[in-house]
């Protein structure tokens, strides 16, 4: 078992990391990431570190373009407005939250089992998540 600098279980520091993308805002885990580039230098550490901040950039974009969705559909309609096109969009609240929920649910789970993964050792591979964290971890 590979010890941090900070006297932990790399393994540990893996799952703390993961644990903050699922319980913690967005500085937190820049922070621990960026703790984790700078001072230590184990290669699976500094990989894991990537893939949470990425994926939790990934989330975020996601929520922030289903947040938008009610802003362009309600752009489109006073648009079609101008020619007397009457469209209802009434229905977008409830994919709004549908979509909302899906990806509180996906970002749970995702981050949960990668923290229980990493406090085992083991990787769960995310395709291009995982290329994306290889090219920058080095």
């Amino acid at each position: 078992m590979i010890k941090t600098k900070l006297g932990i279980s790399n393994f540990l520091l893996a799952a703390i990391i993961y644990l903050l993308g699922l319980f913690s805002n967005t500085v937190a885990l820049v922070v621990a990431v960026g703790y984790v580039l700078i001072r230590e230098d184990d290669a699976w550490l500094r990989k894991g570190a990537l893939k949470a901040i990425i994926l939790h950039l990934v989330i975020l974009v996601l929520q922030c373009v289903v947040a938008f969705m009610p802003d362009l559909l309600g752009l489109l309609n006073s648009f079609l407005n101008i020619f007397k096109v009457n469209v209802n969009f009434g229905f977008i609240s409830s994919v709004k939250a549908f979509l909302n929920n899906s990806l509180d649910i996906l970002r749970t789970v995702l981050f949960f089992l990668l923290a229980l993964f990493a406090l085992l050792g083991k990787n769960i591979p995310i395709p291009v998540v995982e290329g994306m964290a290889e090219k920058h971890s080095k």
